[in-house]
């Protein structure tokens, strides 16, 4: 949709700069009248347009290759190198947040005894049942073999607590394959507001994850 809008916004602003040129000089640079000016319109507006067109496709392109380098290819979360680019901007808000850290547990067993395949299949209903509690601009990342982040703004302390109980519960009655359902580990890391940098956030949630799973349960 973006490319269209830019390759229209060209288009536009070619065939103004064309009519410009005629509204101040006329027929007078047409010594052949309108005829002339017609078919000079033509080829300028198709020039215009194969200029617009190729640099709309490698914009496009561009783009392309911009999120599949920065998009983990098995769950379509993002990966560890675009979660902390893409961060920063809500590490340093002054608003209040919510960074979860999560991890698979038993991944290891389900690869061990069923095979990589159901150890993929478990990783990818997952990451597809987060998507379907978060919204759309939330962060959501890949950042281990069985690793996981989800940073997201919330309203107050009371929705960020609020918004980890949730995560903490759908994500553990996700099915797994061959019955029962998986289980995983959530440190959830209540953010202020105020300045700070995502690396040490991601420190602090990856400590409390670890006391979640030595206790088995959702700590904030």
């Amino acid at each position: 949709a973006a490319w269209a809008l830019g390759w229209l916004s060209g288009q536009a602003v070619g065939v103004a700069c064309m009519i410009l040129t005629f509204a101040i000089n006329g027929v007078g640079l047409y010594p052949y009248g309108v005829a002339q000016f017609a078919w000079n319109l033509s080829l300028r507006f198709i020039a215009v347009s194969g200029v617009i067109a190729v640099i709309a496709g490698l914009r496009r392109s561009y783009l392309r290759e911009w999120w599949l380098a920065r998009t983990d290819i098995l769950t379509g979360a993002l990966n560890r190198q675009a979660f902390f680019e893409l961060s920063d901007a809500l590490a340093e808000s002054n608003s209040w947040r919510l960074l979860a850290y999560a991890d698979l547990d038993g991944l290891k067993a389900v690869n061990d005894s069923r095979g990589h395949a159901a150890g993929d299949a478990s990783l990818k209903a997952y990451a597809n049942q987060v998507r379907r509690i978060i919204r759309r601009d939330d962060l959501f990342a890949r950042v281990g073999g069985d690793e996981f982040l989800i940073f997201m703004p919330v309203k107050d302390e009371s929705s960020a607590r609020a918004a980890a109980a949730r995560l903490h519960a759908a994500m553990n009655r996700i099915p797994a394959d061959g019955g029962g359902h998986m289980r995983c580990s959530v440190g959830a890391l209540v953010v202020p507001p105020g300045r700070t940098t995502i690396d040490e956030l991601v420190r602090s949630a990856d400590g409390l994850m670890y006391l979640a799973k030595l206790r088995g349960a959702c700590l904030e």
